[in-house]
């Protein structure tokens, strides 16, 4: 039967996590292929079609090491790209599960758009939350182009707006649902990130596109925060900062890279700090927050 959606996810060293995204998405009534990329996951950890006996349109492809977030998805639109019979591609982490009826809101929010380059997030939830599952992680996102700052709309709410919103200045890469002709134009991931801001970087090149970056609450994903959450590691810190900068110096005028610098050593520089002192525990950790700084603001990208 003919698929017009290709749902993309990466896997690395996390097999039963990813079984169980998969077992949420087998409830679905749409039809649709599913993709995994794994990114040079360790053997025991590796997806094989014994693991999913009974499920329908699951395709596994093995990476040879790990290329990140960036270059395991990017390796998922590349297979996309080259199979012209998808229409839409949805981009969702592997530490999450659906609604069953997720995925129509984004289908019928899409033709909406048709004439339209965007991309499409859902209501995503805390799976979690204190035994909530009512929370919202995210509904919408801010970005602050004078700090360089991300904000989640909603956070920790239980009510939402109700009505598809398209007044975002980023939408988290933890679910997108794109079409073809978007991604297109916007080619993917920034290979060079490998992890973080990769999201806010393809967002602002939509708005360059003049894109609209919708929020769906119609459709409804939870998401397994604490799975994920932030490791404190030196690679970690050095990514987030340097990312951020990266993020700002292909897609904003230089003047808010200098208010940037400027919030980053007044303000910025002593919130991670605080993190890697009181989270982190690790003193190690703060020669990579001014590495970060430095190849942010100098390397070549």
């Amino acid at each position: 039967m003919y698929s017009p959606i290709l749902i993309l996810t990466v896997n690395y060293n996390q097999k039963q996590v990813t079984l169980e995204l998969l077992k949420s998405l087998q409830r679905c009534l749409e039809n649709f292929d599913t993709l995994i990329i794994d990114n040079g996951s360790k053997s025991e950890e590796k997806l094989n079609s014994k693991d999913y006996p009974t499920y329908k349109n699951i395709y596994v492809l093995n990476l040879d090491k790990n290329y990140g977030f960036t270059g395991g998805f990017n390796r998922g639109i590349e297979y996309f790209l080259n199979h012209k019979q998808y229409k839409y591609i949805l981009i969702i982490n592997n530490d999450t599960e659906v609604d069953k009826n997720f995925i129509k809101p984004l289908l019928n929010t899409a033709e909406k758009y048709k004439n339209k380059d965007f991309i499409i997030a859902p209501r995503i939830l805390f799976y979690n939350y204190k035994g909530k599952k009512d929370i919202i992680w995210f509904g919408g996102g801010y970005y602050n182009k004078l700090t360089g700052a991300t904000k989640h709309k909603n956070l920790y709410k239980t009510s939402y707006l109700e009505y598809t919103n398209i007044s975002n200045d980023y939408l988290t890469g933890c679910t997108l649902f794109i079409p073809r002709h978007t991604l297109r134009k916007l080619g993917g991931f920034n290979n060079s990130f490998f992890a973080y801001s990769e999201d806010v970087d393809l967002s602002l090149r939509l708005k360059k596109i003049h894109g609209e970056l919708i929020y769906e609450p119609k459709s409804v994903i939870w998401h397994k925060v604490s799975i994920t959450a932030k490791k404190y590691s030196p690679l970690s810190f050095y990514l987030q900062i340097r990312n951020s900068f990266w993020t700002t110096r292909l897609n904003l005028e230089r003047r808010y890279l200098l208010s940037q610098i400027l919030y980053f050593l007044i303000i910025r520089q002593f919130i991670w700090i605080g993190i890697a002192i009181i989270k982190g525990k690790n003193l190690k950790l703060i020669p990579s927050i001014y590495s970060g700084l430095y190849d942010g603001i100098t390397k070549k990208i």
